[in-house]
């Protein structure tokens, strides 16, 4: 219900149930869509990856952010850990954010590189002669965890294999001294 009420203060309510936009019929299909994508035998954590994979299949990771901040005030952050989802006594609380919703308020900068193939199935090229002087990349999966982090990164062309990814889209966030960008790469 916290991100029923979430995405309605934020993008309203659509008394059209069938084929509104209003953020009620965003959170329905968030979570219709994550019970299909959460494993079997979930857990809590289990549930909120599994609309967190929701937004970035239905709307390229638009709610994210907000979709982490309603999981972390309830416990659910980047942190927590599940622990058995048979065990009540096992699990342990969590109120942070995860690097790429931290990030994403302070001073979005457009994308200065280019990410190519893009889909990409076992390299994925980026391009950063263009970025300027960079502090960090990382490489962060749809449950903000970091999967790939390079601390001052040379101004040429990365190629990272990807072969061992999931298939799934990822959060590409560079950090330079003006602020942090990002783009997605999708992994088929």
């Amino acid at each position: 219900w916290d991100l029923n009420w979430a995405l309605i203060d934020s993008l309203g309510f659509d008394p059209n149930v069938k084929t509104g936009t209003g953020g009620n019929n965003i959170a329905m299909a968030l979570v219709t869509e994550g019970l299909k994508l959460t494993a079997c035998g979930p857990g809590f954590v289990d549930g909120r990856d599994g609309i967190l994979q929701a937004d970035q299949l239905l709307y390229g990771g638009d709610f994210q952010c907000l979709i982490w901040e309603v999981f972390a005030n309830r416990g659910l952050g980047y942190s927590a850990d599940q622990g058995n989802p048979d065990d009540r006594n096992d699990q342990a609380e969590a109120f942070d954010m995860p690097p790429v919703c931290l990030s994403a308020g302070i001073n979005e900068l457009t994308f200065p590189a280019r990410v190519y193939p893009n889909p990409t199935q076992n390299v994925v090229n980026i391009d950063l002669q263009a970025a300027g002087q960079l502090k960090q990349l990382r490489v962060v999966d749809v449950t903000g965890k970091v999967i790939l982090s390079v601390e001052h990164p040379e101004n040429e062309i990365l190629q990272l294999t990807t072969a061992n990814w999931s298939r799934g889209v990822y959060m590409l966030v560079l950090e330079t001294a003006e602020g942090v960008a990002t783009s997605r790469i999708v992994k088929q």
